[in-house]
């Protein structure tokens, strides 16, 4: 079976839920994106490690096309019960990945050990993850998980530029703009992005 296709992405992925569905396990559905996020976020990780830094960056780059693809047929948050498939596997890794990106690889690493080490043969929730990181490493990360995690959606930018030269010292500078353009309601949040 294994000419026909290669079953290590499936593999790395299943024996990451030893530790985010087994050592811990989601006290319902509305939080199983704690499993799925994580398992496919470190399965990235093994990618990038085994397999190089093109390979990593083409499976953020899919798991972002899958998560806007996802927008044209709801704004439902990846905390929710009826969260469709693409919320938790690819749009969690991807969030997992900016929030790694927001506090640190190391911190982000510390926390998860912190969380699993704490809540071991467990039931857990989206807020004790997010608890982690406040008890770990002194994050408040409630914007975070506010706006990627509880609220749903996905930003939508317009973006513009204009070329400056100052008439006294003939420098240039380009100058960006950059608007959010998505629909705003109690649902879809303004989102603050690390660029």
């Amino acid at each position: 079976g294994v000419l026909d296709r290669r079953y290590l992405n499936t593999t790395v992925h299943e024996l990451t839920h030893q530790w985010f569905g087994a050592l811990i396990t989601a006290r319902n559905w509305k939080n199983i994106w704690l499993h799925e996020s994580l398992a496919t976020f470190y399965h990235k990780l093994f990618s990038r490690k085994f397999f190089g830094e093109d390979m990593f960056e083409g499976m953020r780059r899919g798991e972002q096309n899958q998560a806007l693809a996802a927008g044209a047929n709801d704004r439902l948050p990846s905390v929710h019960d009826a969260a469709v498939t693409t919320r938790r596997y690819p749009k969690g890794s991807a969030v997992l990945d900016m929030l790694r990106y927001v506090i640190g690889e190391k911190d982000f690493d510390r926390t998860v050990a912190y969380y699993l080490k704490k809540h071991a043969y467990d039931v857990v929730h989206t807020d004790e993850f997010y608890l982690a990181f406040q008890d770990a490493c002194g994050y408040t990360l409630d914007w975070f998980f506010r706006e990627w995690l509880y609220h749903g959606g996905e930003p939508k930018y317009k973006v513009t530029t204009a070329d400056l030269t100052d008439a006294k010292t003939a420098e240039r500078a380009t100058y960006f703009t950059v608007e959010q353009t998505q629909y705003v309601d109690e649902l879809t949040p303004l989102f603050t992005i690390p660029i």
